[in-house]
């Protein structure tokens, strides 16, 4: 069985009796005009994520006071700020939480040492031992 050709709709049709309406052609005064998009609004831009929005947030600069003047910072930096402030204060939440970042960011993580030299050690059969 053949598909029926459809008509195609940029074309200007005349409002024949004889056109036929049904699935997949509406009556042509109901059709999209020409040039003119059948969704006007256009797709919904979607939702930020979470990160994304947690890092705008953060990022923002807001106004703190450190003694007689007015400084503009990162949310974030604000935060860390009055997180040790409290700490230093006595407060042992504030004092965990920091000691907890902390840990998280690899402040407390030693260094390796540095490589001065580099020793050879033969070791006989005999357990006797030559360094150079």
């Amino acid at each position: 069985m053949r598909k029926q050709r459809r008509i195609n709709a940029d074309r200007p049709q005349k409002e024949d009796a004889d056109y036929r309406v049904g699935y997949g052609r509406p009556p042509l005064r109901h059709r999209f005009k020409s040039g003119q998009s059948g969704n006007p609004k256009g797709r919904p831009k979607g939702r930020k994520k979470m990160g994304t929005l947690l890092e705008a947030v953060l990022s923002e600069r807001v106004s703190i006071r450190e003694g007689d003047r007015v400084r503009r910072v990162p949310r974030a930096e604000a935060m860390v700020r009055m997180l040790v402030m409290k700490a230093t204060k006595g407060d042992a939440k504030a004092f965990a939480t920091l000691i907890t970042l902390s840990q998280q960011s690899g402040e407390f993580e030693k260094e390796p040492p540095p490589i001065t030299a580099i020793r050879h050690i033969i070791v006989r059969p005999d357990g006797s031992q030559t360094e150079y």
